[in-house]
Order: C-alpha cells, then sequence, then structure tokens
C-alpha cells in the first residue's frame, strides 16, 4: 500500500477514521509521561476538519492526557477499521481495499472554549449520544484541544497490505 500525503489523501484518512470510530466508538491517543513510559487514552470525540489535515476533540474525562499534552504537545493518534466484514472480505479476497489502521502524527493546542457549533457538529457525528440522552453528555463538553497533523502512517498488517 503506498504512503499517503496529508493534504491529497485528507478525504480517504477521513473516511479510514470515520469507519474505525463507527467501529471501536474511539481512537488511541498516544502521549508521552513525565517518566518517560507511554500512556494511551481512549478519546471518542475528536472530529477531523473538512479539508485541512486539523481536528479537535473535547478535553474531558482525560486528566493525565491534559497533564502530558502540556509537558509535551506531540501525539499520536491510531484508527483501526476493526470491522469484522471488512477483515474477512479483505482476507477472502487476499488484500485491503483501503488501509486498515492508519496513524496521525500532531500536536495539540492548549484547551479553549468549546463554541455553540462545534458541540452541534459533534452531536450530529454521535447519533448514539442522542438516543442516550444528550443533556447528560452535552453539559460537560466546555473545552476543546485542537490538533494540527503534520504526517500520516499507513499501518502495515502483514501481506495483506502489501
Amino acid at each position: 500500500m503506498h504512503q499517503f500525503d496529508l493534504q491529497q489523501d485528507w478525504s480517504t484518512i477521513k473516511n479510514v477514521f470515520r469507519r474505525s470510530r463507527r467501529a471501536g466508538l474511539h481512537y488511541a491517543f498516544s502521549t508521552i509521561n513525565q517518566d518517560g513510559t507511554p500512556n494511551v487514552t481512549p478519546i471518542g470525540s475528536l472530529l477531523l476538519n473538512s479539508n485541512k489535515p486539523r481536528g479537535f476533540y473535547f478535553d474531558v474525562y482525560n486528566h493525565m492526557l491534559g497533564l502530558n499534552l502540556e509537558r509535551n504537545p506531540n501525539v499520536a493518534i491510531l484508527a483501526v477499521d476493526s470491522r469484522k466484514h471488512y477483515w474477512i472480505s479483505s482476507a477472502l479476497k487476499g488484500k485491503f481495499k483501503t488501509p486498515p489502521a492508519l496513524r496521525l502524527i500532531g500536536s495539540v493546542d492548549s484547551p479553549r472554549p468549546v463554541t455553540q457549533s462545534e458541540k452541534q457538529i459533534w452531536l450530529k457525528e454521535m447519533t448514539f449520544i442522542r438516543r442516550l440522552g444528550k443533556k447528560r453528555f452535552i453539559k460537560q463538553l466546555n473545552t476543546v484541544r485542537d490538533i494540527h497533523f503534520s504526517r500520516v502512517d499507513v499501518m502495515n498488517i502483514g501481506s495483506l497490505t502489501r
């Protein structure tokens, strides 16, 4: 599978990330703890910009992630399209049609107040939240962090991705 370019392949990158969230409800955010050990945090609120390699996520329920980002704003975000049908059909065909996993590398800004339009975009994307009762979730969505991506890595998963 070829390397991806952030600008040219942004639409495909967003599609892989969207399928990943639908299948697993979160992405894996990786940062470095103060002692140098890795820290991985599941984040389900990442929303990618429609046409630029940027995004934002809601800064809630992730205390250690926030502390790590204040020391070092660099982050790696892994998205895996884990739909069973996709993996089975790809195995039968002998290759993945699209990347099964991508890693975005970037830097995260300090927290800022969320806008009303960002809350609405998130609620539109997260349809299952509406079914669970959005009032419980939306009152906790007060801050977001912007992310600026600098690189994308296509994850090699054996002979099906070559």
